[in-house]
């Protein structure tokens, strides 16, 4: 069994930081359903609980970004898979220490397909809640994404906080779906309103599904 920090393969999950043991259903289930790297990223409504949750404190004791990591190594064993997906604060260096600088919704859009380590070739598809926006379900978003991209694990879904996302991150993902709809992408979940974790496990759930992973 291998990590998957070089050429990260699998569909990634961004999610806003949620609390310790939601994190850790979080990555469990989707290590079981393939995904290849988890990354959290700050939005306007997340709570400071849920970074420290998620990242711990500077101490070696308090590491909670290895305890993920080792979450998702234990799934990665309970379901038989060959590699392992990285758990990594912040996708400008799948290298770093959890002491780095999370991005924030507007760092990741900027980022974006910039380069291999933030994207380049992936579609960003973000969860928004009762199909708002520019949403597609998602179902049928994987469907046109594996008619148009080479691999069909080329795609990360964006999770957002307890809150929802606030009206000006809404805002910023209409404009970047209308401007570089390439890039990203607005999917719906359905009707309900869903806790990070279930719309994570969807989300990676509706892939492995679609992909016949």
């Amino acid at each position: 069994m291998r990590d998957q920090s070089d050429n990260v393969p699998g569909p990634w999950v961004l999610f806003a930081p949620i609390k310790k043991q939601r994190a850790k259903l979080l990555i469990e289930k989707c290590t079981e359903l393939g995904a290849g790297l988890f990354a959290p990223v700050l939005s306007e409504r997340t709570e400071s609980g849920s970074v420290s949750g998620c990242l711990g404190s500077a101490t070696a004791s308090d590491n909670s970004l290895e305890k993920l990591a080792f979450q998702a190594r234990e799934a990665a064993e309970q379901s038989e898979r060959l590699t392992v997906p990285c758990v990594v604060p912040c996708l400008s260096d799948v290298e770093a220490s959890a002491n780095v600088n999370l991005w924030d919704v507007k760092e990741l859009l900027k980022q974006w397909g910039t380069t291999e380590a933030s994207g380049k070739g992936r579609i960003l598809m973000v969860c928004r809640e009762r199909g708002t926006g520019s949403s597609i379900p998602i179902m049928t978003a994987l469907e046109n994404n594996a008619r148009h991209s080479m691999d069909s694990a080329k795609v990360a879904f964006f999770i957002g906080p307890e809150g929802g996302w606030s009206p000006e991150e809404e805002q910023l993902f209409d404009s970047y779906a209308s401007e570089s709809p390439q890039s990203v992408m607005n999917v719906s979940l359905g009707g309900s309103v869903l806790r990070a974790e279930t719309a994570a496990i969807i989300s990676i759930g509706a892939w492995a599904l679609q992909s016949g992973h």
